[in-house]
């Protein structure tokens, strides 16, 4: 019997503390970041770098940081940088995105050389079913459509004009900042379709299949660590008291 105790208080009792302690250091964790990456988007394809987290690294990608999907040829044409960040005391995943407007100098690019002055009206990523609280800089609307996120302006001067960027990339900022969408839950990253609108006034959408952004694949969570934490620490009390 003093062989038993001496086990159990040896091991049993320090695990579970152990156990405990991450589940609560979890629950009263700031959000983190868990996903960021840069997205360049060609007339056949886009280009990923600096992808660091969550749908980096893993599949058919052979770097963690630098991949590509289609064929990217020819210039820049526009830029997405994407921050995800996991809040585990609220329960909640924020999408966050900065959008840049490149030269769209090239002739032959897919979408062609624009009227001078017209910039990106508009900024989409497939949702994949998830229905967020989103958030839009000044003179933008954001919405949940049938298919994804959007945002977009018709206000004359608020679109992102070649060489200009809007968004953020970072958690916590005032609404109508950000292109950013909140969401409950641990939602994990992967990689699917966006589109951009060039111009304020003609509002034509291009969008290609090999133009890719990052959105969401769902991922449900639960405080099952913390549980079996405190049910060990019970059980143990219970049979010493």
């Amino acid at each position: 019997m003093v062989n038993q105790w001496k086990f159990k208080r040896t091991f049993v009792l320090p695990a579970t503390l152990v156990l405990l302690a991450i589940s609560v250091g979890k629950a009263f964790a700031a959000p983190v970041l868990v996903h960021s990456s840069r997205e360049d988007y060609f007339s056949g394809g886009t280009v990923v770098t600096g992808c660091g987290g969550e749908a980096c690294g893993s599949g058919t990608f052979i770097s963690p940081s630098s991949f590509t999907f289609g064929t990217p040829t020819g210039p820049s044409l526009w830029e997405v940088v994407e921050k995800v960040f996991f809040d585990s005391v609220a329960n909640t995943t924020e999408y966050t995105y900065t959008v840049f407007n490149d030269s769209f100098t090239s002739s032959t690019s897919n979408p062609p050389t624009p009227l001078l002055g017209s910039g990106i009206a508009s900024f989409a990523v497939a949702r994949r079913g998830n229905v967020g609280v989103i958030n839009s800089p000044g003179g933008w609307t954001g919405s949940n459509s049938a298919s994804a996120w959007e945002w977009f302006t018709s206000v004359p001067g608020a679109d992102i004009t070649p060489t200009h960027s809007l968004g953020c990339n970072l958690p916590g900022l005032a609404p109508g900042l950000c292109f950013s969408v909140l969401l409950t839950g641990h939602v994990r990253v992967a990689f699917n379709a966006t589109a951009v609108d060039l111009g304020t006034i003609s509002h034509q959408v291009f969008q290609d299949a090999n133009w890719i952004v990052s959105g969401p694949i769902p991922e449900p969570t639960s405080l099952l660590l913390l549980g079996f934490g405190l049910a060990g620490l019970g059980f143990w009390r219970r049979r010493h008291s």
